[in-house]
């Protein structure tokens, strides 16, 4: 064997050898990728639903006093009757207490929009 086609050889080996690390880096940095994406679903996965507890109404007379106040206030300001409005607000009866006034102004638009056009 010449001194050539040892240092060719020499040369074809370090380059395999290379080629086989950077082989082996490459299917490491992907295992990393894989592990580090189901990781991070891991962390960022919903929490598991909970039972909340029924919450208790905390509203005073007084409190549900002014909602009443405030929704019969609003829906007369954008101009249907007082006299279906008051009909309307008395006839939610202890819903004012347990039930966002955001809710109950839709509702009531619903219903007086309806009575108006029948």
């Amino acid at each position: 064997m010449k001194a050539k086609d040892a240092t060719v050889s020499l040369y074809v080996a370090i380059t395999s050898v290379l080629a086989a690390i950077l082989a082996i880096v490459g299917a490491a940095l992907l295992l990393l990728a894989a592990l580090t994406s189901r990781l991070a679903m891991w962390i960022q996965a919903p929490p598991k639903a909970t039972k909340t507890p029924e919450r208790k109404s905390i509203i005073t007379p007084a409190k549900a006093e002014e909602m009443r106040l405030r929704l019969s206030t609003g829906l007369r300001g954008l101009g249907f009757p007082t006299r279906d409005v008051t009909r309307f607000v008395d006839s939610l009866g202890g819903r004012i207490e347990s039930e966002r006034l955001e809710d109950l102004l839709r509702e009531g638009l619903v219903a007086l929009s309806n009575a108006r056009l029948s």
